[in-house]
């Protein structure tokens, strides 16, 4: 149980990560400038900016808001069982 736990901890990891960019790539379309570096640090800033310039733009949220929560809370909970799952056996 332990892979797999670990597995879906990395999916659920990368998919942030792809969220991330492409939240990014809206932002910097936007013009508001946000450095590579403190790239996880500053998304979690620009979340309601990012929220706010899709529904201008579209008309609604965008998904990648939503794909960030979600795949962060799943980060969380995968998180947690694969360190469970390491200190049970």
């Amino acid at each position: 149980m332990t892979r797999l736990y670990f597995a879906l901890f990395l999916a659920a990891a990368l998919a942030n990560f792809g969220c991330t960019i492409v939240i990014l790539r809206e932002l910097t379309r936007a013009d508001i400038a946000i450095s590579y570096f403190d790239l996880r640090t500053q998304i979690l800033k620009h979340l309601k900016t990012y929220k706010n310039l899709s529904r201008e733009r579209l008309g609604r949220v965008g998904a990648a808001y939503y794909g960030y929560i979600l795949t962060l809370g799943f980060l969380i909970i995968f998180g947690i069982l694969s360190l469970g799952s390491v200190l049970s056996s």
